[in-house]
């Protein structure tokens, strides 16, 4: 168990836990520990790749809950140190899989503004929706056979008093 001081409350260690679904052995193996759950497992805080890379929205500091968020990506080949993406200057607020691509797509923000990154592994290709003081509360993408990506989000700004907007765009790689 790990207690903060200052929060009512304390959180305890979880861990990460490959279970085979195929027949055969159905024993976990545990693949990562946390000090606390990873702003809840949820679609959006959590990418296992085919490439074995997990990706997973967590404080900067683990075992500061109320820390910057970051994104931690961790090869399971390898077995290193975790990569710890963003969380210094800028907070990461979710991590999507691009169905068919092998990439990743990051929400970013810095001050009052928010991207969208798309990375494969822990390298950063390109950006590809970077808003204009505006907050991106949920975004989708997906890669074509063509090579274009088509994105879509929902966007508001609260400083131009704007309701919220459903951006919807085609990129290619690097624009």
């Amino acid at each position: 168990t790990h207690s903060m001081d200052n929060v009512e409350g304390a959180t305890q260690q979880c861990c990460l836990e490959r279970i085979a679904i195929t027949p055969g052995d159905h024993s976990p193996t545990v693949v990562a520990t946390y000090p606390f759950s990873p702003l809840v497992f949820t679609p959006d805080s959590i990418v296992w790749t085919p490439e074995d890379d997990i990706l997973v929205l967590h404080s900067f500091q683990p075992d500061y809950w109320g820390d910057a968020k970051s994104i931690f990506v961790d090869n399971l080949a390898k077995k290193g140190t975790p990569l710890r993406l963003y969380g210094e200057t800028e907070d990461a607020h979710s991590v999507k899989y691009i169905p068919g691509a092998s990439l990743v797509a990051m929400s970013v923000s810095h001050g009052v503004e928010t991207r969208v990154d798309i990375f494969a592994g822990s390298k950063k290709l390109f950006t590809i929706y970077d808003s204009n003081q505006e907050e991106v509360s949920q975004f989708d993408v997906r890669k074509q056979a063509d090579g274009t990506y088509i994105f879509a989000a929902i966007t508001s700004s609260a400083l131009r008093r704007e309701p919220t907007n459903v951006r919807v765009g085609i990129a290619k790689e690097g624009q």
